[in-house]
């Protein structure tokens, strides 16, 4: 397709610009959720590709919706992103979403609020909570930036697909070398004038 698509999400909901390469000129489409405050939308690539948008509604809460004919129709999950029960946590919001290029369409990520990371490996019928970073030794130390305590960040490795990136505001970044089994702190060298320690490990 020689077309750019432009996600745009706000306050009001979220909307998707279209123009061919040229640019000059845009056809907006939205607002999808009107009045839903929608914090990220992504493409994941593929036969068809999938439109993946993440909100959170004043009266219902949370909620990640998808579409395979680029914004004309959307669905939900067959089960609402959570966190399996038992775990004394409540979703608070979804920042971030990336999917498992290793296992085409199947696999989703999503970084949420409280801080952790979810994963489907059904297509969304149900939800993962990758307790290795959830539980990581040091969440003593993080504590909440400006907009909350979350992970707002996932970069995979397109030559490692074990390897991921996630960046949590007010931890860091950490990264797994082995499918998320465990989590190691990559901020050496950030400088951080507002705490005592200027060159923290976390924080």
């Amino acid at each position: 397709m020689n077309q750019v698509m432009l996600m745009i999400g706000t306050r009001k909901g979220g909307f998707l610009a279209l123009s061919d390469v040229s640019r000059k000129r845009w056809e907006l489409q939205g607002p999808v959720f009107k009045d839903v405050e929608v914090n990220f939308i992504h493409l994941i690539p593929g036969s068809p590709p999938v439109i993946y948008i993440a909100g959170k509604s004043a009266r219902w809460g949370p909620a990640l919706s998808l579409s395979r004919d680029f914004g004309n129709t959307w669905v939900e999950p067959a089960t609402p992103v959570r966190f399996p029960d038992g775990r004394g946590l409540t979703l608070e919001r979804i920042w971030a979403i990336e999917a498992d290029p290793s296992s085409a369409q199947d696999a989703v990520y999503v970084g949420v609020d409280p801080a952790a990371l979810l994963c489907s490996t059904d297509g969304g019928r149900t939800w993962e909570d990758i307790r290795s970073l959830t539980d990581h030794p040091t969440r003593h130390q993080w504590f909440p930036g400006a907009g909350s305590m979350m992970v707002h960040s996932i970069c995979r490795d397109p030559r490692d697909p074990r390897r991921m990136f996630v960046a949590i505001s007010a931890a860091g970044v950490f990264r797994t070398d082995d499918g998320g089994q465990t989590w190691n702190p990559k901020n050496k060298g950030v400088r951080a004038d507002f705490l005592p320690e200027k060159f923290p490990a976390v924080g």
